[in-house]
């Protein structure tokens, strides 16, 4: 107890998380959007914002998985 450490991470992991997090499933919302509104007005720009969330979800659950042992995504502890 007591002890002081460091959570180091690689130059830039956190920004480039911070995009993917957020960006990838905003863009793919509004890709959503704007594609069922072309196709079917407001109601398709709904489901079309739906189906995109879904898929930027989906799109960032799979990077997760293949980047898991990926040792410059994970923290380490430094003295």
């Amino acid at each position: 107890m007591g002890v002081r450490v460091r959570v180091a991470v690689v130059d830039g992991a956190v920004g480039r998380g911070a995009v993917h997090a957020y960006g990838v499933p905003l863009l793919a919302v509004l890709g959503g959007a704007i594609g069922g509104s072309a196709m079917a007005g407001e109601a398709g720009a709904i489901c079309g914002a739906l189906i995109g969330l879904l898929v930027g979800w989906l799109g960032l659950r799979r990077a997760h998985w293949r980047s898991r042992g990926d040792s410059r995504f994970q923290p380490s502890l430094r003295r």
